[in-house]
């Protein structure tokens, strides 16, 4: 009883010392897993973030460019405006549409069609838009807002500049505002909530002053993702990405290894078992 008993400790100690070092082995296999895939992920939510801020940036900037021709010419004639909205529709594809709003009241917008809802809209007694609109005018520069639900009833990200008159700028006039249909930028330019790679997901904090938005898989905010962040005037887009399998997910192929790993030292601890008890056989003769 005494030989069997001392048998299975030297093979258990034989298989805790096998495993122990085993698992030392994985650990540093999944760190490096975990090192490498996010260092991919970190490259891929770049150029992701790069791709969203440059189109962003030039599409807004366009309300800068309205900003400046009421400025020169209050009295500007709408059909004169709207020209110059229509060249830029049929030049930037991201663009929804092109509104000026004196006193923040819409009074144009183009193209009319579809977009008939805005026109009278008072952005400053809106209690969706007001907060972002007062913040223009206070610090007389662009400020963006969105994606948020349009009077039109579809998703929107609007760029408002104030515009202010006189030798010394003091007088308000009005907004001049750029606006891009936020499914239409997605689909324009491939941006996807996921691939066979990756799950991501787009946050930008209140939004409509009241709630975050969120799109794609907003559980992953919670998770370990890692984020980067999309600056527009007066706003920020924090854009998340995350492997589909998590971070050692490609070690899941070692699964079939980790099995055969504990089958061999099955067979181990039994020749162990085995090799010690002849052992005591032989030193009994």
């Amino acid at each position: 009883m005494k030989k069997k008993l001392i048998s299975a400790i030297v093979a258990s100690i034989t298989i805790i010392v096998l495993v122990l070092q085993f698992n030392m082995l994985l650990d540093e296999q999944n760190q490096v897993i975990e090192k490498n895939a996010r260092l991919s992920a970190t490259h891929e939510l770049s150029d992701l973030s790069t791709k969203v801020q440059t189109v962003l940036n030039v599409s807004l900037q366009y309300a800068e460019f309205f900003e400046v021709l009421i400025n020169n010419n209050p009295d500007i004639e709408a059909s004169v405006i709207k020209d110059y909205a229509e060249f830029i529709l049929e030049n930037n594809a991201a663009i929804h549409s092109v509104s000026v709003a004196p006193d923040g009241i819409v009074k144009h917008v183009f193209p009319i069609e579809g977009n008939e809802a805005a026109i009278g809209h008072d952005l400053l007694d809106d209690p969706e838009r007001s907060e972002y609109l007062i913040k223009a005018i206070e610090t007389r520069q662009p400020v963006a807002q969105g994606p948020v639900v349009s009077r039109q009833g579809n998703l929107l990200i609007f760029n408002r500049c104030p515009i202010f008159l006189g030798d010394n700028s003091e007088s308000f006039w009005g907004f001049a505002s750029v606006a891009i249909d936020f499914q239409f930028f997605l689909e324009l330019y491939d941006i996807v909530p996921s691939n066979d790679t990756y799950l991501y997901a787009i946050r930008v904090r209140e939004s409509n002053s009241k709630e975050d938005f969120l799109w794609g898989y907003p559980e992953i905010i919670l998770e370990d993702s890692i984020t980067d962040e999309v600056e527009l005037p007066g706003e920020v887009w924090e854009i998340f990405i995350m492997p589909r399998d998590g971070w050692t997910g490609e070690s899941r192929s070692f699964q079939g290894f980790i099995g055969l790993f504990y089958l061999w030292m099955a067979l181990i601890f039994v020749l162990v078992i085995a090799y010690v008890n002849h052992y005591f056989d032989i030193m009994d003769k």
